[in-house]
């Protein structure tokens, strides 16, 4: 009886990834041996050394502040469509209209074996192992459980356009890199694609969110209280994506990101050829707070400093650390919101339990 495909990683973890500095891809021998069982009217190497090169020449166009997040959304996607593949004994770099169109029915409902119901490494990877010995990870699967469990033949609007944006370009990257004439498979209009319907999702108001930014002294240090009291803030009013206000381990968002304008009211920096955008009242009364607790002087040009230093100041709070803190207090929050009197404040409990930045969001407050 032939055994059924099992998908496995083929691209490397980023911190082992080294962009065009590979002699050989893949630069894992265990890799290696899985794609030498892969049908040969695959051509599993050739496929997989243009998706390497496609990643090279697309990481230029990253945002400098998250190329880890860039690149396994895009690997994430390019192995989705290598082992579906090799799993159909079908050619990437051969696909044809009706290829793309079952992958599409793919994506929409992936395979239950092919999904895991938790986040696993691709790899083995032990202290002081070459990466090229590392063993892949059997547990690893593409999907999430959820997603291959939803019956439903409908897929969220935006992982769609995450999954096929990669097919896209990666299939206009290789007939440009061939000279090949024929049209981007990619491009043609899929009649059976159902979209999800978007859920209305709860906001915490501004009773609320005062509240919570009262309770959370009780519930951690005062410096832990001050900056998770300003990460809310930010994304309660920031007009840009968190990541870019919040920055990344290597390279945390600053102080001097905001500033005042003539008539003193506080700016963020302007999206990319846009304009500095102005910030509400309540930020910048709770920012000036902020600023004072930092021991900053608000009315000088504010300094190239971290926005979330630790209170020995030897590092930075990032988006990863912040949301890791949120995570740990909102259940102690939201056991004190329910025992709360005011009734609004009780009534927020489950959103509370379920506190994110996008529950706290409110782009148009004034």
């Amino acid at each position: 009886m032939t055994r059924p495909f099992i998908p496995f990683p083929i691209f490397p973890p980023y911190d082992h990834w080294r962009p065009n500095r590979v002699k050989r891809f893949p630069a894992n021998d265990h890799v290696s041996a899985r794609l030498s069982e892969v049908n040969d009217a695959c051509f599993p190497f050739m496929s997989t050394w243009y998706a390497d090169r496609f990643i090279n020449w697309i990481a230029h166009n990253w945002n400098p502040q998250s190329p880890r997040l860039q690149y396994y959304k895009w690997i994430s996607g390019l192995e989705k469509m290598l082992n579906w593949s090799f799993a159909n004994k079908l050619c990437l770099l051969d696909w044809t209209p009706a290829d793309f169109k079952n992958y599409a029915d793919f994506i929409q409902t992936p395979d239950s074996d092919w999904a895991s119901s938790s986040s696993q490494p691709r790899f083995l990877i032990s202290p002081g192992m070459d990466y090229r010995d590392c063993p892949i990870n059997p547990h690893w699967k593409l999907f999430k459980e959820a997603r291959a469990a939803d019956l439903s033949g409908t897929i969220d609007k935006n992982v769609w356009k995450r999954e096929i944006r990669c097919v896209t370009q990666f299939m206009e990257f290789y007939l440009k890199d061939v000279s090949a004439s024929r049209p981007n498979v990619a491009a043609i209009k899929l009649d059976s694609l159902a979209f999800k319907q978007p859920q209305l999702r709860g906001v915490i108001s501004d009773v609320v969110m005062k509240w919570i930014l009262a309770t959370l002294p009780s519930l951690l240090g005062t410096h832990k209280s001050h900056v998770i009291g300003m990460y809310l803030t930010i994304a309660r009013y920031t007009a840009r994506p968190m990541w870019q206000v919040l920055g990344t381990a290597s390279s945390p968002g600053r102080v001097d990101q905001f500033m005042r304008n003539s008539h003193g009211i506080w700016l963020e920096s302007p999206p990319k050829n846009g304009a500095a955008v102005p910030l509400p009242p309540a930020f910048a009364r709770a920012f000036d707070r902020y600023l004072i607790y930092l021991n900053i002087d608000s009315s000088q040009p504010l300094p190239a400093s971290s926005l979330f230093p630790w209170e020995n100041s030897l590092g930075a709070y990032h988006i990863k650390g912040l949301w890791r803190i949120i995570c740990l207090i909102r259940e102690s929050l939201a056991d004190a919101a329910a025992a709360s009197d005011n009734p609004d404040i009780a009534q927020a409990t489950g959103d509370i339990r379920r506190l994110t930045t996008a529950l706290v969001s409110n782009r148009q407050a004034t």
